[in-house]
């Protein structure tokens, strides 16, 4: 829970970054190294490596990391919030954070990204990922459901449908290079050709 409000996955194959809007998330992989995260987070690896002996001793790991700060964890998806009242571990966790101050971390969270892109030698490739992202988020708010509904009256699957066919066949750069009036041209004529 802590990585994600950083907006972190961990797998298998390692630690990703991810950005996500409303539709869809992009990431990239910044470490697979457990060893070099720890230390990234402020953690002992060697604890981790060893286990530890009792479950206060993981919390009170997982708590000492620079980024943690309980207030991260104030406002639960409702996913967490069952995981929370079921008697679990996670519960357990959170009554043992009940226990600690509402201190900041020591580092801050929106610290987060430029930080760990610095230490993973991952600037660039950050920087890209973004301007892809970003470039998506304005197309998505150019062309959209709620557009081709209004030009159409289309919903539903055959909204899917016509938003799948019509982006088959224009690109996102050649979307973005029309004007508003010639992209509900184009909408509207991909529409009567389909009646």
């Amino acid at each position: 829970m802590l990585v994600k409000r950083l907006f972190v996955t961990l797998s298998t194959d390692g630690v990703h970054y991810r950005i996500e809007s409303e539709g869809y998330t992009s990431q990239m992989s910044i470490c697979n190294h457990p060893e070099q995260f720890c230390k990234f987070l402020g953690l002992d690896y060697s604890q981790w490596v060893q286990g530890f002996p009792t479950i206060l001793s993981c919390f009170q790991w997982i708590t000492s990391s620079r980024f943690f700060e309980v207030s991260l964890l104030d406002s639960l998806s409702n996913k967490e919030k069952k995981r929370k009242r079921a008697k679990t571990m996670i519960s357990d966790f959170f009554e043992f954070l009940e226990t600690l101050p509402k201190t900041p971390a020591q580092v801050p969270a929106d610290q987060f990204v430029p930080l760990a892109m610095e230490f993973f030698d991952k600037q660039k490739e950050y920087e890209a990922l973004k301007a892809e992202h970003d470039f998506k988020d304005k197309v998505r708010t150019k062309f959209n459901g709620t557009l081709v509904t209004q030009r159409t009256g289309l919903t539903g699957k055959p909204l899917g449908d016509f938003i799948f066919n019509f982006r088959a066949t224009h690109s996102d750069e050649s979307i973005m290079k029309m004007t508003p009036d010639q992209l509900h041209e184009a909408i509207e004529s991909a529409f009567q050709s389909k009646e």
